[in-house]
C-alpha cells in the first residue's frame, strides 16, 4: 500500500509540475494540501486546479488579430494558459499568454509583467543598463567575490566581458498585450473581458529538453553542460543588469531559441598576417531566454510572504526560512535567483530536480510542504552530499567549486552573478567573448573607413584677401613682427 501511494504520488507530482501547477504557495496550500491521502483524491486535486482556468473549444480570434486553438496549448499555470498563435496581421506564429481574468493572481501576474517588460525596454532604450550593471555589484560580498575571482595575470575585467554581452536577448520577447478600452495607453482587459500577452515563440522548454534526454537514455556532455550553465548565469545577469529579480527561475521559465548565425568564436589569424580573423562556416545557435515575469521584482523591493510565487524544489532557503517563520514580508535578492540557477543546473547534470525525491519523501510524512521548508531552512546538512560532488568532480572540478558557491544556504556566503561570471570554469567563453567582441569592433571601424565620403579638395587661398599681406617679400627676407600674417 505505501508503494502503491508513492508512485501515485509522484505520478501526480510529475504531472502537475509538466502543467506548472506547483509554481505557486497561492495554488499548494489549498489545491494540493493533501496530495498523498488517496488515489481518487489525487485525481480530484487534478480536476480541480485545472477547473479553476475557464475553459473553451475550437478556436478563437482575440482583438481582432490573434487567432488561437484549444488544442495547441504549450504549457499551464495556476492564473494562465500559453496558446501557439497566430498573429493574422503578419502572418507571424506568436505565443498568447491567456490570464484568469476573475482572480487577483491573474490580474497581478498579467501588470507585474506587463510592467517588467515596459521598463526593461525603457531602461534599455536610454541605455541605462551599464547602470544597472553598476548597481548590481554595489555591495561588500559582491566586491570581496570579485577581489577573490579576479586575482592573478589571467584574471580578466568584469567590466570588459559584460561589455560584450548580449543582455538584450536575455527574455522572451513581449510584443503586444490587452489594454484597457477607457485608457488604451493602460494595460488592462478588453471589452469582453479578456486579458493576454503576446510574446514571440521559441521552442521547446529546458524542462522538456531535459525530459527528452532523460527518455533517450542520454545525459548532456561537459561541454554542453558548461554552455548551458553560461547560457543561464548570463541571462540572470541580464535580468539583474535591470535591476530586477525573476523570483522564479525553473527549467520550465527557460526557452530554447535555435538560429543560424555567425560564429561567436572567430578562427584568430597569424600573429605576422594583417588579414582578418577568418570566420568558421554558419551553424545554428541556441539561444536560451527567460520568461514568465509575472513573479518578477525590483531588486531589494519588498514582497509579501503570502503573495510570493514560487516551486518548492527551487527555493532559495531564505524564502523557506521566512515561510516557516510566517514573516509577513521580505526584502528580494538577486542571490535568489542564482540558487534557483544552480538547482537548475543539477537538473541538467542529473535529469531531475535534485531536490524533489526528498521533497516527495517529506510531504509523505506531513502531507504538506511545512517539512520540506524546515530541511531546506534550518538543516545543517549540505545540499551536495558526497555522491553528486562526485559526479560534479568528474565532469569539471572548477564546475564543482562554482555549484558549491551558488548552493550555499547563507546567501551572505553566496556567490553572485558577477562572481559566477569571473569564475575560473569559464576562463575559455570569457576569452572567447572578449575575442569576439574585439573582432566586432574592429569590422565596425572598418566599414566605417569605407563608407565614409572622401573630404572634398582643398580650395586655392588668396593670401591677399585673407591678410592683406602681399606676396613680394624676398624668399631669404623674413617677415618683421608687423608683416606676421594670422588667419582668425
Amino acid at each position: 500500500m505505501w508503494a502503491i501511494r508513492f508512485r501515485h504520488v509522484a505520478v501526480i507530482w510529475k504531472y502537475l509540475r509538466s502543467r506548472s501547477l506547483l509554481g505557486s504557495r497561492v495554488l499548494d496550500k489549498p489545491v494540493c494540501a493533501q496530495l498523498l491521502s488517496a488515489k481518487a483524491k489525487g485525481r480530484a486535486l487534478v480536476q480541480l486546479a485545472l477547473a479553476r482556468m475557464p475553459r473553451w473549444t475550437g478556436k478563437k480570434i482575440i482583438s481582432s488579430r490573434y487567432q488561437i486553438s484549444s488544442k495547441r496549448i504549450l504549457g499551464e499555470g495556476s492564473s494562465a494558459i500559453v496558446y501557439e498563435g497566430l498573429d493574422l496581421t503578419k502572418g507571424a506564429s506568436v505565443a498568447v499568454k491567456l490570464y484568469d481574468s476573475t482572480t487577483q493572481l491573474g490580474i497581478t501576474g498579467f501588470k507585474q509583467t506587463v510592467q517588467v517588460w515596459s521598463a526593461i525596454q525603457s531602461r534599455a532604450a536610454q541605455k541605462e543598463a551599464l547602470f544597472g550593471r553598476q548597481i548590481s555589484c554595489n555591495n561588500d560580498l559582491v566586491v570581496e567575490e570579485l577581489k577573490r575571482s579576479l586575482c592573478g595575470e589571467d584574471a580578466m575585467s568584469l567590466s570588459q566581458v559584460v561589455a560584450g554581452l548580449d543582455i538584450s536577448q536575455s527574455f522572451v520577447r513581449l510584443l503586444d498585450y490587452s489594454r484597457d478600452p477607457e485608457n488604451p495607453s493602460e494595460p488592462g482587459m478588453t471589452a469582453n473581458g479578456m486579458m493576454y500577452l503576446v510574446q514571440e515563440l521559441g521552442g521547446v522548454s529546458l524542462e522538456q529538453e531535459l525530459e527528452s534526454c532523460r527518455e533517450r537514455g542520454e545525459k548532456m556532455s561537459a561541454a554542453e553542460l558548461k554552455d548551458l550553465l553560461w547560457a543561464l548565469v548570463c541571462i540572470t545577469w541580464g535580468m539583474h543588469s535591470f535591476g530586477f529579480v525573476h523570483m522564479d527561475i525553473k527549467p520550465l521559465n527557460i526557452v530554447k531559441f535555435s538560429t543560424v548565425d555567425d560564429p561567436v568564436i572567430p578562427i584568430p589569424a597569424s600573429s605576422v598576417s594583417t588579414d582578418k580573423p577568418q570566420h568558421m562556416g554558419a551553424k545554428p545557435c541556441v539561444q536560451w531566454k527567460l520568461t514568465d515575469l509575472d513573479g518578477a521584482s525590483q531588486a531589494g523591493g519588498v514582497l509579501a510572504v503570502a503573495e510570493t510565487n514560487y516551486t518548492p524544489v527551487y527555493m532559495p532557503p531564505e524564502i523557506a526560512l521566512w515561510v516557516c517563520e510566517q514573516a509577513e514580508e521580505f526584502a528580494t535578492s538577486r542571490l535568489m535567483d542564482v540558487w534557483s540557477v544552480g538547482m537548475c543546473f543539477m537538473q541538467a547534470v542529473l535529469l531531475g530536480p535534485m531536490l524533489e525525491p526528498r521533497y516527495l519523501k517529506l510531504r509523505e510524512q506531513s502531507d504538506s510542504d511545512d517539512k520540506f521548508l524546515q530541511w531546506l531552512a534550518c538543516s545543517l546538512d549540505p545540499i551536495l552530499d558526497a555522491h553528486t560532488q562526485a559526479l560534479l568532480m568528474a565532469i569539471d572540478p572548477q564546475v564543482c567549486s562554482l555549484i558549491e558557491r551558488m548552493l550555499v544556504k547563507n546567501p551572505a556566503n553566496r556567490s553572485c552573478t558577477a562572481a559566477c561570471l569571473t569564475h575560473q570554469y569559464f576562463k575559455s567563453h570569457r576569452e572567447a567573448l572578449l575575442q569576439a567582441t574585439a573582432f566586432r569592433m574592429l569590422s565596425e571601424v572598418d566599414e566605417n573607413k569605407k563608407e565614409d565620403p572622401l573630404p572634398p579638395p582643398a580650395e586655392a587661398v588668396d593670401r591677399k584677401q585673407v591678410t592683406g599681406v602681399t606676396d613680394n617679400v624676398p624668399r631669404n627676407q623674413k617677415l618683421k613682427p608687423s608683416q606676421s600674417c594670422t588667419v582668425t
